[in-house]
C-alpha cells in the first residue's frame, strides 16, 4: 500500500508537472504569438494616423510662432511702423550722422518704395537753441 501510495504521489507530481509545462508550451505557441503581435499591429495602425496628425498640427503652430516673431524683428515690419532705412552708395546702413557728409546723396529705404536724399547738414556740432 506504501508503494503505491509513493507511485500515485509520483504519478500526481508528473501529471501537475506536465499540465505547468503544458501550459508554458501553449504560451509559447506560434499561433497565439503571432495573434498577439497581429492584435499590437492594428492597435498601432491605428494609433499612428492620429499620432502623425498630432505631430503635424504641433509642427504648424511652432512654424507660426516663428513666423510671427521672425515678422516682429523684420526690418520690414520696422519699416511698416514709419521708420526708413538709409543707405549709403555702397548699400551699407547708415547708423551715425557722422558717417555722412554735407551734400551726399543717400538712399532712403521705406515701407512702400523709397526716396533719392541728399544730406544738407549732418549736425556733427551740437545745435544751441538761441536764448531770448
Amino acid at each position: 500500500q506504501r508503494l503505491l501510495r509513493g507511485i500515485d504521489r509520483r504519478l500526481c507530481a508528473g501529471q501537475e508537472r506536465l499540465a505547468r509545462l503544458d501550459t508554458r508550451l501553449g504560451a509559447q505557441h506560434p499561433g497565439r504569438t503571432l495573434a498577439l503581435l497581429r492584435q499590437r499591429l492594428e492597435h498601432l495602425s491605428q494609433r499612428m494616423p492620429r499620432a502623425m496628425q498630432e505631430q503635424l498640427n504641433n509642427r504648424r503652430q511652432q512654424l507660426q510662432g516663428l513666423a510671427q516673431t521672425l515678422h516682429i524683428v523684420s526690418p520690414l515690419a520696422t519699416l511698416s511702423r514709419g521708420y526708413s532705412i538709409l543707405l549709403d552708395e555702397r548699400g551699407q546702413a547708415i547708423r551715425r550722422a557722422s558717417q555722412t557728409q554735407p551734400g551726399q546723396r543717400l538712399k532712403a529705404q521705406l515701407g512702400e518704395g523709397e526716396l533719392e536724399v541728399r544730406v544738407e547738414d549732418n549736425h556733427l556740432e551740437p545745435v544751441t537753441l538761441p536764448l531770448l
